[in-house]
């Protein structure tokens, strides 16, 4: 894919695999612009906290169930894994094999 710059390369991710309506899980706070680009696709966005790692695996974890017990699946992670934007953290290697 030949993207102009990272913002487009998302936009056209989401476009070929998100739908409407479709439940996607993104770290809350995120990047506004990515934010922007995901909502304008239509889907149920979900928000996980951020922590001093990036996101927690529990409450992913909840969402998931969440979804499940309403019969509906995750479509999409949205996570920025190193230089988080614009909560500051890096995901360990640790906190990336749990």
């Amino acid at each position: 894919m030949v993207a102009n710059g990272s913002g487009q390369a998302l936009s056209l991710a989401f476009s070929a695999f998100v739908d409407p309506g479709d439940a996607i899980i993104a770290e809350a706070p995120t990047f506004s612009g990515s934010l922007n680009t995901i909502r304008r696709h239509g889907p149920h966005v979900l928000d996980v906290p951020v922590d001093d790692e990036a996101s927690s695996p529990t409450p992913c974890e909840n969402s998931f169930q969440g979804l499940r017990r309403a019969g509906r699946r995750c479509k999409l992670i949205y996570t920025i894994v190193n230089f988080h934007n614009p909560a500051g953290p890096s995901q360990s290697l640790r906190a990336a094999r749990s």
